[in-house]
């Protein structure tokens, strides 16, 4: 009996159960702690998917230590060939002064879609971060071949502000390096 590509791409998730927390970022085997992961600079753009229907309830980030006067701003972006489009959560303001979980309560019903988490920083906490991984640049693209750069985010270089209705692109540039930030989404 023949495979249908549909069967296959059905089967990438195993489905996913209420009150779990999600990884947004596949296929990352280690982490480190950084403060490169989130941005006073511009906002940090991280591509992820949903696998199926999903309501999501929250957005969280993990701080690894205490930092002075901290708040970041996060959300997410609908997709739109490859880049951040359509603010579909804002996240509002989270008070990151202190190392743990913290997480921004939403309500949205994704769809089976790409997305873009998106957050900027007052002040860049040290956030747990991916280490690079260099099948990143399979779904980042990089400017020419190569297996030494490690495309692991884009910025959009920028001043701490909210989030805005439509993904500025003006000054995307890629980050590269182990400063792609871990995040997780919670399933109602």
């Amino acid at each position: 009996m023949p495979v249908s590509l549909t069967n296959i791409i059905d089967n990438e998730h195993p489905g996913y159960v209420s009150g779990r927390y999600y990884l947004g970022t596949e296929k990352v085997s280690a982490d480190t702690s950084s403060t490169g992961g989130l941005s006073t600079s511009g906002i940090t753009y991280v591509p992820f998917r949903v696998h199926s229907p999903i309501q999501l309830s929250r957005l969280a980030v993990y701080c690894s230590s205490s930092s002075s006067n901290g708040n970041a701003i996060i959300g997410i972006y609908s997709n739109l060939n490859g880049l951040p489009e359509d603010l579909v959560i804002d996240g509002g303001n989270l008070i990151i002064t202190t190392p743990g979980v913290k997480e921004a309560i939403t309500s949205y019903s994704a769809k089976r879609a790409w997305y873009w988490f998106a957050g900027i920083t007052s002040q860049a906490p040290s956030l747990y971060c991916g280490l690079s991984f260099v099948g990143n640049n399979h779904i980042l693209g990089q400017a020419a071949p190569s297996s030494i750069t490690v495309n692991c985010a884009l910025r959009n270089a920028g001043a701490y502000a909210s989030l805005p209705a439509k993904a500025p692109k003006d000054n995307l540039s890629f980050i590269t390096g182990n400063f792609h930030p871990l995040f997780w989404f919670k399933v109602a």
